[in-house]
């Protein structure tokens, strides 16, 4: 799991940074907002256990 996060921590570095030299620095703060915001509100309305799972599971792809 810790090797997994290394891993995907180093190569979303090298992503965002690519997007920070291209893209203003609201525009990325702003859509990092958003997806925060959905899985906060998704998480909110969440029925069972496995719903919060399956958002977790997909979460982690998100971010790298």
């Amino acid at each position: 799991m810790v090797s997994s996060f290394s891993i995907g921590y180093a190569l979303s570095t090298v992503i965002y940074s690519r997007l920070s030299d291209v893209l203003p620095m609201r525009r990325l703060l702003s859509f990092g907002l958003m997806i925060l915001g959905t899985a906060y509100i998704i998480g909110i309305v969440a029925k069972s256990f496995q719903v919060l799972l399956w958002l977790g599971l997909h979460s982690l792809l998100v971010q790298g």
